[in-house]
């Protein structure tokens, strides 16, 4: 018997330094590595990969669900679908803060103009 994948991504890292990751992810600075080690010193190289995954799948993620959320109206977009976002991306990844949830929806609202 297989054994089932984890619906969200496990880390052992705390809440704060996924955030700087992610925050890094979403700034187009691609590999987060090389920031957070310059940050988060002690983090063993390890942990700095899988902050780099854990944060890239989160943003991933995030950006993916704007299509899921009912947007009827361009002046209405942050009005009608934000707490539907925020309630999406949350439940896969809670330890996402609301200024990386903030840029991940805005984020995905100008990929999803172009």
């Amino acid at each position: 018997m297989r054994k089932k994948k984890s619906p969200t991504p496990e880390s052992s890292l705390p809440p704060k330094i996924l955030n700087a990751g992610l925050n890094f992810a979403t700034r187009a600075w691609g590999d987060v590595r090389q920031s957070l080690a310059k940050r988060y010193p002690k983090l063993t190289p390890e942990q700095l990969e899988e902050c780099n995954a854990v944060c890239h799948a989160a943003k991933d993620f995030g950006r993916a669900q704007i299509g899921k959320l009912d947007l009827p109206k361009l002046e209405t977009i942050y009005e009608d679908g934000f707490e539907d976002f925020r309630r999406l991306v949350t439940a896969k990844y809670p330890w996402v803060s609301d200024d990386n949830l903030d840029r991940l929806f805005s984020q995905g609202i100008m990929a999803m103009l172009r």
